[in-house]
C-alpha cells in the first residue's frame, strides 16, 4: 500500500491523470479484496460455530435420553427385584404347606395299630388334608380378591357396581338433566361442564373435590347405562369427603327408577325416598332394594333427585353406585393387571414428574389409568386425571403435532442454508 501511495505521490507530481485513474481503481479493487476477505472470515466462523452448537445440542439430547432411559430400567428393575421376592414368599409358603401334609401322611401310617385306627386315622388325615386345601384355596382367593379389588370395588353384601365407568357403563346424556360445571361461568360452562360429569361413574375410595357431575335444574335427573342387564340389590351414593355436616348442594334425598324400555318411557320404581344423611359418618350411604322390589335383570336407571342439602340452586352429585349381580365374562380383563402394565405405569409416572405437557395431552385420563392399575405407582396421576380432552390438552396437542415436524426436520434446513452460504463465499 506504500507503495501505491508513492506512485500516486509521483504520478500526480509530473502531472499524469491517466495513470492516476488506474492507481484508484487498484486502490479500490485492494479495498474490495480486503471487505471481501473480511465477509469470508465471518461466515466461516458463523458455519463453525453452527456446526459446534448442532454437534454440542445432538450429544446433549442424546444424554438425556440415555438418562432417563437408565432411570426406567432402574426403576424396573426395582419392580422385578420386588416380584421375585414375593415370588419367594410364596414359594416358600406353598413348599411348608406341602411339609405339613407330608407329615400328616407319615403320623397317620406310623399310627396305624390295627384295621379300624387304620380307618380313623384315614379320615383324620383327609380331613385335615381337605382343611389345608381349602385354607390355601381361601387365603389364594384373599389374596387375589384383594388384589381384584384395587381396580373394582366389589361389595360382598350386594355385588359388584354395575354403574362403574370402568365395566363401560356410561351417563345417556339425552335422558339427563344437562350438565354444568362445578365453577361458576360463562367459561367454566362452555369448555368444563362436559369434561367433570364422567366422575360420577368413577368408582373409586377418595373422591377428588371439584370433580362431580352438577347441574342447575330443579329436580336433577341422572340416567345411567348399566354396564350389564343387572339383578339390583342396592344402590348408594357418596359425597367428597366432609366433617359435621353434608356441603350444600350434595344431594339428600332421591328415588331410582328401573327404565324397561331403552328411551326410559316405562319405567317402575325401585327405590323410594332414598335420603343421604346428615348424621351417619359414612361417606357412602346404602340404601338396600326390598326383596319385593328387585324385579326383572335391567339395563339402566334414572335417579330423580328430590331435594339437595342447603336448597342451593346447583346439585352436584359426586358417586353413585348400583349394586347388583352382573355377568363374570364383563370382569375378564378388567381385573387382573398384566404385568406390561408395570412398564407403562413406570413411563405414564415419568412423565406425569418430568413431561407434564405430555401426560395431559395422551396420559391423563382415567379410565385408562384406572384400568391399567397405575394408581398405585401414581396416586397423584389419578387425583388430577380427566374422563375427556380438557381444552387445554387439545390445545397442546395441535401445537405439538405442529411444532414436532419442524423441529424434526429443522436441523436439515439449518445444515442445508450453511451450506449455501458457504458455496457462495467460498
Amino acid at each position: 500500500m506504500a507503495s501505491c501511495a508513492d506512485e500516486i505521490d509521483a504520478e500526480l507530481a509530473y502531472g499524469s491523470p491517466v495513470r492516476s485513474k488506474k492507481v484508484l481503481k487498484r486502490q479500490n479493487f485492494w479495498r474490495k479484496s480486503e471487505r471481501k476477505e473480511g465477509s469470508r472470515k465471518g461466515c466461516r466462523t458463523i458455519f463453525d460455530t453452527c456446526v459446534v452448537i448442532l454437534i454440542l445440542s445432538t450429544i446433549l439430547v442424546s444424554a438425556l435420553l440415555v438418562f432417563q432411559s437408565f432411570k426406567t430400567q432402574k426403576l424396573v428393575s426395582n419392580i422385578q427385584v420386588y416380584i421375585n421376592i414375593l415370588e419367594q414368599q410364596l414359594n416358600v409358603w406353598n413348599n411348608s404347606t406341602i411339609e405339613t401334609e407330608n407329615n400328616l401322611m407319615e403320623r397317620a401310617i406310623q399310627s396305624q395299630d390295627n384295621g379300624k385306627s387304620v380307618e380313623k386315622n384315614k379320615k383324620a388325615m383327609m380331613l385335615s388334608t381337605e382343611e389345608i386345601i381349602i385354607d390355601r384355596e381361601h387365603h389364594a382367593g384373599s389374596i387375589s380378591k384383594t388384589y381384584l379389588n384395587d381396580e373394582i370395588q366389589i361389595n360382598s353384601t350386594f355385588g359388584i357396581n354395575a354403574a362403574n365407568v370402568l365395566l363401560h357403563a356410561s351417563i345417556d346424556h339425552e335422558l339427563s338433566s344437562e350438565e354444568v360445571s362445578f365453577e361458576d361461568g360463562f367459561i367454566a360452562n362452555s369448555f368444563l361442564g362436559s369434561d367433570f360429569g364422567g366422575y360420577v361413574l368413577l368408582d373409586r375410595i377418595e373422591l377428588p373435590p371439584n370433580k362431580a357431575w352438577c347441574t342447575n335444574e330443579l329436580q336433577p335427573v341422572l340416567t345411567i347405562n348399566l354396564a350389564s342387564y343387572t339383578n339390583l340389590t342396592a344402590v348408594s351414593y357418596q359425597h367428597t369427603r366432609w366433617n359435621g355436616s353434608v356441603p350444600d348442594g350434595s344431594p339428600k334425598s332421591y328415588d331410582v327408577m328401573s327404565c324397561l324400555d331403552e328411551n326410559c318411557r316405562k319405567m317402575e320404581r325401585i327405590m323410594s325416598n332414598c335420603v343421604y344423611k346428615n348424621s351417619e359418618d359414612k361417606q357412602e350411604q346404602v340404601c338396600v332394594i326390598p326383596t319385593s322390589l328387585r324385579l326383572s335383570p335391567t339395563k339402566k336407571v334414572q335417579f330423580r333427585i328430590r331435594e339437595n342439602h342447603g336448597n342451593t340452586r346447583k346439585t352436584c352429585v359426586y358417586l353413585v353406585r348400583v349394586y347388583g349381580h352382573i355377568e363374570e365374562k364383563l370382569l375378564t380383563g378388567n381385573q387382573k393387571m398384566k404385568r406390561d402394565h408395570i412398564n407403562t405405569c413406570l413411563s405414564i409416572t415419568n412423565r406425569y414428574h418430568n413431561y407434564r405437557i405430555l401426560f395431559d395431552i395422551f396420559d391423563g385420563y382415567c379410565i385408562s389409568l384406572f384400568s391399567k392399575g397405575c394408581c398405585k405407582q401414581c396416586p397423584e396421576c389419578c387425583t388430577q386425571c380427566r374422563i375427556n380432552p380438557s381444552f387445554s390438552a387439545v390445545v397442546y396437542g395441535i401445537i405439538l403435532v405442529l411444532i414436532t415436524p419442524l423441529v424434526m426436520i429443522s436441523p436439515f434446513f439449518i445444515i442445508l442454508f450453511l451450506a449455501k452460504m458457504y458455496i457462495r463465499f467460498f
